[in-house]
């Protein structure tokens, strides 16, 4: 799913994704449907980024995993889904194999 392989980018670069901090994204999607991306952006990095240097790591990899997304992100709205085992955004497009756009 999308988030889990974004997660999986942010702890490869050494910032950990706890359990806790997945719900509490979990809770914040929770609470609406309708996200754009700088709303995702946003969301995520006051979450999951706890200090400075972590916000530095999370903006590298937010931009890095969400490259097409933001290009073309002048409204476009994503979809929460949090029915399922796990956590996923329904994307309007796809990244190729859910890997961060080169």
């Amino acid at each position: 799913m999308l988030l889990d392989a974004f997660f999986r980018t942010l702890e490869n670069e050494g910032l950990a994704v706890r359990v806790r901090d997945r719900m509490r994204v979990r809770v914040a999607f929770a609470a609406r449907r309708d996200w754009s991306v700088p709303q995702i952006r946003g969301t995520l990095r006051v979450l999951l980024a706890r200090d400075v240097d972590q916000r530095a790591v999370f903006d590298r990899c937010f931009d890095a995993f969400f490259h097409e997304s933001l290009l073309v992100d002048r409204g476009p709205r994503f979809d929460t889904d949090l029915a399922g085992t796990g956590m996923c955004l329904v994307r309007a497009w796809r990244i190729p194999d859910g890997q961060p756009a080169q």
